[in-house]
């Protein structure tokens, strides 16, 4: 009798055994289709049926690629927060998951924290190299490179664009950074060149190449040519604080004043402790021979940058050089002097 209770109970596990690996079988199965849905739904840029496909996905298996998925969706959203959620889960249950260490590093730059971006772009970059093929290293090396310039590390900004372009001849944005990286080292004539690259990939994003070419020219003092660009970047980038601040500084040299006045008046209202905004007030207002106004925007950028004296010279030698001379100039350089 003994026995046969042994058995029917082992028979009985057997079975229970079986119908639960079934079970789940049939449940990691599901998932996976799910899963694919969603990302059928992330290639074709839908973030939110994404999401969904993903969330219904982890409801039948808590798996790493799962949590990663919607955690890019989540990020292409800037729904950060919960970005980040699914980026760490995804790291508890698998650390060696390069996409989610680029996706910390992404939000992390968003806020401002590119110390801490490049350590985790640092991670993403390692163990994509143990998993060579299956990870986009290119697009990684341009984020990396990103984060470089946002710490004007821009010789390690320019290694990385160009390693990307060693990946993949094909990626634009490695261009795009190049041109940026080289126009901070002052290599004008071979950032056009990288810029124009980009625009021959990526036409139907001319407001990156107008941008760009604004700077360039800007450098390069065509500011008539610089003013076009910089004015067609703004079709679509209304928000660009550096746009505004270098539209400011063309327009006093293409006699408009008063739409400098207003770009500044634009950034501080963004960020009321623009520095660079409070030097072009100044100039703008001594050329309009506002010397109180000068003289207390000139004060306001000398306390945050007491030692940018031959900065300040070398603007108003530049707008003399050009004509743009007021006769409240000679005031405000001898007052500058002796400030």
């Amino acid at each position: 009798m003994n026995s046969f209770l042994v058995s029917a109970l082992t028979l009985l596990i057997i079975y229970y055994l079986t119908l639960r690996l079934k079970r789940n079988q049939d449940a990691q199965k599901k998932s996976k289709m799910i899963y694919l849905q969603g990302l059928a739904f992330l290639e074709a840029q839908d973030e939110e049926w994404a999401i969904d496909c993903f969330s219904k996905a982890l409801q039948f298996s808590k798996q790493a690629d799962f949590y990663c998925s919607r955690g890019i969706c989540y990020l292409h959203l800037e729904r950060f927060e919960e970005a980040k959620h699914d980026f760490l889960a995804t790291l508890l249950k698998q650390r060696n998951t390069p996409e989610a260490y680029a996706g910390l590093a992404e939000i992390q730059a968003h806020f401002g924290e590119n110390e801490t971006a490049l350590e985790f772009m640092h991670q993403a970059l390692e163990l994509s190299a143990y998993r060579r093929g299956e990870t986009d290293l290119s697009h990684f090396y341009v984020q990396r490179g990103i984060i470089y310039l946002s710490l004007r590390q821009t010789a390690s900004a320019q290694a990385d664009f160009e390693m990307s372009l060693l990946v993949n001849r094909e990626n634009s944005q490695a261009y795009l950074g190049l041109g940026h990286s080289l126009l901070a080292e002052h290599n004008a004539e071979k950032a056009i060149h990288m810029f124009q690259r980009f625009h021959a990939a990526e036409p139907e994003k001319s407001e990156y190449i107008y941008a760009g070419l604004g700077r360039v020219l800007t450098s390069l003092q065509h500011f008539q040519e610089a003013r076009q660009n910089l004015v067609a970047a703004f079709k679509s980038n209304h928000h660009n604080q550096m746009l505004y601040l270098l539209l400011a500084w063309v327009y006093l040299f293409t006699d408009e004043i008063d739409l400098s006045i207003e770009a500044c008046e634009i950034v501080l209202n963004l960020e009321p402790e623009a520095s660079y905004a409070h030097l072009n007030l100044a100039l703008a207002h001594m050329l309009k021979n506002n010397l109180d106004l000068a003289y207390f925007y000139f004060e306001k950028y000398q306390k945050t940058y007491p030692n940018h004296l031959y900065l300040i010279l070398k603007r108003i030698e530049t707008l003399n050089s050009f004509g743009l001379k007021s006769p409240a100039s000679e005031k405000v350089v001898n007052w500058l002097i002796n400030y």
